[in-house]
């Protein structure tokens, strides 16, 4: 007992980020389940999905925050494009992967792969769309999404 008080103590100020509450119970979940401490200390998605993008060189990212939109179908948009269909598909590759690698986090869905012009991960509480460059002027997701506050991230090249 004196060594979980202990531990808990040392321990308390881990997650600065979370009330009491929620600090006590991450650090007693640690206690009885280690594993579960990097679980605890990833990245925010965002910045996740934002990092596979660039790890394929994906290029004129752009996230949408529609948080404050009632009628959007998640909170986050990613728009960002690829050079070829290959390259949309990498890219797209590349997403799922970072994000199961460093958050293990997998999508609930994803959908077109057979063309590779347009592929959409979704994650629940974000969506990613790549696109092909025609595509993405087709559609114009980032004019139909004004609404909301849109970002661009710099490409990396």
């Amino acid at each position: 007992m004196a060594y979980f008080l202990l531990f808990l103590k040392s321990n308390f100020l881990r997650f600065p980020t979370l009330n009491w509450k929620n600090n006590f119970f991450y650090v007693l979940l640690h206690c009885f389940y280690p594993q579960t401490l990097n679980l605890l200390t990833t990245l925010p998605l965002t910045e996740l999905i934002i990092q596979g993008i660039q790890e394929r060189k994906g290029r004129k990212i752009v996230h949408i925050d529609l948080a404050q939109i009632e009628s959007s179908p998640a909170p986050d948009f990613f728009i960002c494009e690829g050079t070829s269909q290959t390259h949309v598909g990498a890219v797209a590759d590349a997403v799922r992967d970072y994000l199961i690698e460093h958050g293990n986090i997998k999508p609930y869905n994803y959908d077109g792969y057979q063309n590779a012009q347009w592929i959409v991960l979704d994650y629940g509480s974000a969506l990613v769309h790549i696109f092909a460059p025609l595509e993405r002027e087709r559609y114009n997701l980032e004019e139909l999404w004004s609404d909301g506050k849109i970002t661009e991230i710099p490409d990396l090249d």
